[in-house]
């Protein structure tokens, strides 16, 4: 199957150059070292082990993490 040159183009520019980067490294030693200790019937056996309860109760910490983000962004944008 041959490949057109710009798609090659953007898989090295997309999918390779970021691998390359620290960011890519450190992600990748992420998934290494916590692939062995991943259990699918654990992930997928109780999605919410508290209940909606519990969902509704984590709320304003998402909240609050909405709007720090969003103040990174404004302290950037008028810097």
């Amino acid at each position: 199957m041959k490949v057109h040159p710009g798609t090659a183009r953007l898989l090295r520019a997309t999918v390779w150059a970021p691998l390359r980067t620290s960011l890519g490294r450190t992600l990748l030693s992420l998934i290494a070292i916590a692939l062995p200790h991943f259990s699918w019937d654990a992930f997928s056996s109780d999605a919410l082990p508290h209940g909606w309860g519990g969902a509704f109760a984590a709320l304003p910490f998402a909240i609050w993490f909405y709007l720090a983000i969003e103040g990174v962004a404004n302290a950037a944008e008028e810097a």
